[in-house]
Formats: structure tokens, C-alpha cells, sequence
């Protein structure tokens, strides 16, 4: 007789959680990333994987929250 296992089917979905202001500057080093999350990552008490989208003009479009 064959074991029979069962597959777990998971999905990540995108809810926005929170917003926040910037002045609406390009990005052009990793110390003006740095002034755009700063705030957000002062209430982190532990190592987070943090990916921030840019548009193709450079311009902040998006913070996500990977891995903590």
C-alpha cells in the first residue's frame, strides 16, 4: 500500500499595515533610505530583512517587512 501525505498550500498576501510621510525626494544614496525608514525601524527590537521598492525614477514606492 502507497503512504498517502498531505501538502500544506500557503500564500502571502500584501495588507497594508501602516503609512508613512517623506519629503518626496529622490533616493540617491543609502543614507537618504536610512532618513526615509529610520522611524520605523527605531521600533524594531530584533534583526528584520526590510526591502524598499523604488520606481524607475528612483522614488520611494513601497516598505515591506520580510523576514523577522
Amino acid at each position: 500500500m502507497k503512504q498517502v501525505k498531505r501538502v500544506n498550500i500557503v500564500s502571502v498576501k500584501l495588507v497594508k499595515e501602516a503609512s508613512l510621510l517623506y519629503k518626496g525626494c529622490r533616493i540617491s544614496s543609502p543614507e537618504d533610505s536610512y532618513e526615509i525608514i529610520k522611524k520605523f525601524l527605531a521600533e524594531m527590537d530584533r534583526e528584520h530583512f526590510i526591502v524598499m521598492c523604488l520606481d524607475t525614477c528612483f522614488y520611494f514606492t513601497l516598505l515591506s517587512n520580510l523576514l523577522v
